[in-house]
């Protein structure tokens, strides 16, 4: 089942395919491995402050968000082997150049719609 992403604060989309990551292994592998994204792809971490780019063949844009899906941490492209963290209750993942083609902010508010 999919999520929708949606930035509240600029009312746009972000993604229509948003999946959140259960369980143990789901967690672990995210991306690991995938070379080619959807633009519309993201993956969802609750939980989740610190990722990880361990065996990834694909640079992701990274949103942290706090309890209240505020936006208190952006990574932009960050590459294979990379890590990074944010005090953060909400992690979210796209394929490089989604947060800049959306023009998402720090401090805009994201929901996560779940069934979308």
């Amino acid at each position: 089942m999919y999520c929708r992403v949606v930035d509240r604060t600029q009312n746009i989309e972000v993604s229509s395919q948003g999946r959140v990551a259960r369980g143990f292994f789901r967690r672990l592998l995210g991306y690991m491995f995938k070379a080619k994204f959807d633009q519309e792809e993201a993956l969802i971490f609750y939980g989740a402050p610190c990722i990880h780019m361990f065996f990834m063949r694909a640079a992701l844009d990274i949103i942290f968000l706090d309890k209240d899906n505020r936006v208190v941490g952006i990574r932009q492209d960050l590459r294979p082997w990379a890590t990074a963290c944010c005090l953060s209750r909400v992690t979210l993942e796209f394929p490089a150049g989604r947060i800049a083609a959306k023009g998402v902010r720090l401090n805009d508010t994201i929901d996560i719609i779940e069934g979308g």
